[in-house]
């Protein structure tokens, strides 16, 4: 019986051992570090691939190799872990911020505004992905 508390202690410690030295990345710094352009919209895209950086931030790769750094308005469950992405388009080929949303599998039915679209060059996105390591999917789905 001891040793069944001993090894559960252990186990707890350990868990928040690896919890304290998880430091999440500062987007914002990144942001205002790179002076990255906020653009109102993305027109005339077709979405090609995305990759979540946290609950809060993901790369959307538009056609033409043109990525964008997307914030969104607040704290969207689960977007670490999300197979497919929706957008929820305001107007046809464009992406607004502020009146477009997107969804995802783990909670499609919440939805989630655009707060920011940035702008990234090849060595920014490098940057950014190299900083994080968990990738999304390349599923896609429009919405309309």
């Amino acid at each position: 019986m001891k040793n069944w508390m001993a090894l559960t202690a252990l186990f707890t410690l350990m868990g928040c051992s690896n919890k304290a030295d998880y430091v999440r990345p500062n987007y914002e710094a990144f942001i205002a570090e790179n002076q990255l352009k906020s653009v109102s919209r993305i027109q005339h895209f077709r979405m090609v691939r995305w990759e979540s950086l946290d609950d809060r931030y993901f790369i959307l790769n538009a056609s033409k190799n043109r990525d964008y750094l997307i914030q969104l308005m607040g704290f969207c469950q689960d977007l670490s872990y999300a197979l497919t992405l929706k957008l929820n388009q305001s107007m046809g080929m464009s992406l607004q911020s502020k009146f477009d949303s997107i969804t995802h599998d783990r909670y499609p039915g919440r939805s989630c505004g655009i707060r920011n679209i940035y702008e990234l060059t090849p060595e920014q996105k490098k940057a950014l992905t190299q900083r994080n390591q968990v990738k999304g999917s390349v599923e896609v789905e429009k919405g309309g």
